[in-house]
């Protein structure tokens, strides 16, 4: 795996000696968060088959320039396509190119095949049926993903259009989508091109359309692949079957014309940043991106953490916004995926993926060792959720590592035997949240209807009274114990490390603070430690609003001096 950059846009090249290049095109938005690993497993298993496979960002999103609110998206995704077509025929001299697309990537996909009768076949992989469905399905999922907590004000809506999941749909953008042909007219004016289609569910394939080149299947490993990355499991059996059909359709041919020119290191730059896609650690498995200020040299970085089992960018692009904030301010940093997320390979022995799980430190000090030989002099580490976690964790670990920021940090330490999908199935708001609640009369209307998942919470409270208890007890008769969350941060204190915690203000995560610390405010009392809170923010800081204030607080954090008491 090779990172490769082209017009702005940033991508993986998974190369092979075969002479059939298979072009990419992902999911968008939030649905290419969920499906981001398994895509790169597909790619892995192309070219373990033959098949060179190139993977890029559209224009606007993942690790491209760009945002998701500029002009004429629709227009750029499919410019993305062309530009990586002429990317692939020319810097990397593919003799023959075939698409395949996932979601709406799949009508993006088909749409440029109208246009390049050079173009050899296409692979549609649960592509909607046109742009028209796909934009009434964001908007259903938008109702129900990165929603504000009940016990939040409601969130602003956006000017124009709306956000699923913190991923930007301009009222442009959705006027523009029904203007994309339908799938099945696609279908039928692409013959006689070969085109494999994988429906889910009770979508028609082609047997049913009548397009006569096509060939249809099930996409039966669908709805457990296009879900939220921490559940999403990567359809092999769907995948196997799309590389039979390939390797069928255009049997590789291991006699490239000539070997691969050595490539441009993969750079792009913004107006405040430049960035590089870099591959270091055993056997170079670890992937991630060095965001650095533009024309200035830095000696200050700091390590960005995977979200929840997500990939470098982040919940809604997140950690990419934050990324190039730090290097407006003067601050380089790098987005790491641990070992068995996103782009980095899987380590023997080692937990996967590793959300909540201490194997990752390794991970953390791997980049420190490759940042330290880049010359780079002042370390910090920042995650939420899971990534804050880690944040702590590393931070304890690695005396290199003078500040941390945890963001939503749910738990200090994670429970043996706990998985991370129960976890997420059954988050309660904090405790102090319920209290502010009961006395609201509609949580009695809601109550006597039925809507309210009593057992559940009054479960989650009670665990929380035992475990305050435990705590409390545990603090008094162990106050030396050299592992309790406070007597960790004391030692970060004694080696004069500074912390931000950050929290939205009904996240369940307060309850954490309060048991391990008394109070918020008792853990800012310690010496190097502050305390910030977000009103209303969800866990994952989906709203612009949101993360716009988490870049804020960041960023004041990473580049104001401040002493330590």
């Amino acid at each position: 795996m090779q990172a490769v950059s082209f017009g702005g846009l940033a991508g993986w090249l998974h190369d092979a000696p075969g002479d059939t290049l298979v072009l990419m095109c992902g999911a968008q938005g939030y649905e290419d968060l969920c499906t981001q690993r398994g895509w790169h497993d597909l790619a892995e298993m192309l070219c373990a088959r033959g098949f060179r496979a190139l993977r890029f960002d559209y224009a606007g999103c993942g690790d491209s320039l760009g945002s998701d609110t500029d002009p004429a998206q629709v227009a750029a995704w499919l410019g993305s396509i062309r530009q990586a077509v002429a990317f692939a025929r020319g810097e990397l001299g593919a003799r023959r190119v075939v698409l395949a697309g996932l979601r709406l990537g799949g009508l993006l996909a088909a749409e440029t095949c109208l246009q390049d009768a050079e173009i050899a076949g296409l692979v549609l992989l649960g592509a909607p049926a046109s742009g028209r469905a796909y934009a009434r399905e964001m908007q259903v999922l938008a109702s129900v993903v990165g929603v504000p907590p009940d016990d939040a004000a409601p969130w602003p809506p956006l000017a124009n259009g709306f956000e699923l999941g913190g991923h930007r749909y301009t009222s442009e953008t959705l006027a523009a989508l029904p203007g994309l042909a339908r799938r099945d007219d696609l279908l039928m004016r692409l013959v006689p091109r070969p085109c494999l289609v994988l429906a889910p569910g009770n979508a028609a394939t082609p047997d049913e359309t009548g397009s006569p080149a096509a060939t249809g299947a099930p996409f039966e490993g669908y709805e457990s692949f296009v879900i939220d990355r921490i559940f999403s499991r990567t359809p092999v059996a769907d995948w196997m079957r799309a590389a039979d059909w390939l390797v069928q359709t255009w049997p590789p041919d291991s006699a490239r014309a000539a070997p691969l020119p050595p490539l441009a290191q993969a750079e792009l730059a913004g107006g405040d940043f430049t960035e590089r896609r870099v591959q270091f650690g055993p056997d170079n498995a670890l992937a991630a991106v060095l965001c650095q200020p533009r024309g200035a040299a830095a000696t200050g970085v700091f390590i960005l953490a995977n979200t929840g089992a997500n990939h470098h960018i982040g919940w809604g692009r997140g950690t990419v916004e934050m990324a190039r904030a730090l290097a407006a301010g003067g601050v380089a940093s790098l987005r790491i995926d641990a070992a068995g997320l996103g782009d980095s390979r899987a380590l023997a022995g080692r937990i996967t993926p590793p959300v909540y799980a201490l194997d990752a430190v390794a991970d953390v000090t791997t980049a420190l060792d490759w940042l330290a030989a880049q010359g780079f002099q002042r370390f910090g580490i920042a995650g939420i959720c899971s990534g804050a976690h880690l944040a702590f964790h590393a931070a304890v670990a690695d005396k290199r590592l003078a500040s941390f920021i945890a963001v939503n940090l749910n738990r200090f330490d994670w429970p043996a035997g706990l998985r991370v999908e129960d976890a997420v199935r059954n988050v309660y708001r904090s405790s102090r949240a319920y209290a502010r609640k009961a006395a609201d009369p509609r949580t009695l209307l809601r109550l006597v209807r039925g809507e309210l998942d009593v057992r559940g919470i009054a479960r989650a409270l009670a665990s929380r009274v035992r475990q305050k208890l435990r705590t409390v007890f545990a603090r008094r008769a162990a106050s030396a114990d050299a592992h309790s969350p406070r007597s960790l941060m004391r030692q970060l204190a004694g080696r004069k490390t500074q912390a931000l915690f950050i929290y939205g203000s009904q996240d369940a995560g307060l309850d954490e603070i309060s048991l391990q610390f008394g109070s918020p405010q008792k853990l800012a009392a310690m010496p190097g430690a502050e305390f910030a809170l977000v009103h209303d923010a969800d866990h994952n800081f989906s709203p612009h609003w949101a993360r716009a204030e988490l870049c804020r607080l960041v960023v004041q954090f990473a580049t104001q001096p401040r002493t330590h008491d």
